[in-house]
């Protein structure tokens, strides 16, 4: 990464702390509390990385394997409302997969401009667990193929979630740190 980014090897996992900080299992070592990279940008090589939690502050992660979102990956300050002043963003770009976990939530929120370089967002097993409640995706999705997250029968769900995707507007002109912002 960038002068002021973090590095990882092999498999990771974040979880996002609402007071701006993150703790981080790698290589069977945690480390509790850490700031965010003072860049924004934290990178996982030779590995894949599981990430969940609350996000205050700027951060892009991204890995050279797959990226699953285990559990709610939200904003400390809800950039939903009324004249928004949410400065929190976050980028997840994979060189695989992003997925959802097979365990997360029946509800599931997505806080987050996702992107999948070479293949798709996703639900983990789609197929199997039976229908679940609804996958809201607060930011933008941006994939090689289109993935599944669910699947129908006419109008009735029989596996995955619902989908509830909103663009977030904020990323036309305050994107996470180094998400490309055009088609480069």
């Amino acid at each position: 990464t960038a002068s002021g980014g973090l590095r990882y090897t092999g498999n990771t996992t974040i979880l996002l702390n609402s007071n701006g900080t993150m703790n981080v299992t790698n290589g069977g070592h945690t480390h509790n509390n850490m700031s965010l990279p003072a860049n924004g940008a934290l990178f996982v090589n030779k590995g894949n990385l599981n990430i969940s939690g609350t996000l205050s502050g700027r951060l892009t992660v991204g890995a050279s394997g797959d990226i699953k979102v285990t559990n709610n990956i939200v904003y400390a300050k809800a950039p939903r409302l009324p004249g928004p002043t949410s400065t929190d963003t976050l980028g997840i770009i994979s060189e695989g997969d992003i997925m959802i976990s097979k365990n997360a939530p029946t509800n599931l929120e997505i806080d987050a401009s996702v992107m999948a370089l070479n293949t798709s967002f996703m639900l983990e097993e789609w197929w199997t667990n039976g229908a679940r409640g609804t996958l809201s995706v607060f930011g933008g999705i941006i994939q090689k193929q289109r993935g599944p997250v669910g699947t129908f029968s006419g109008t009735t769900k029989v596996s995955g979630y619902s989908k509830n995707y909103n663009y977030d507007v904020r990323l036309l002109t305050s994107p996470p740190p180094f998400v490309p912002t055009t088609d480069d």
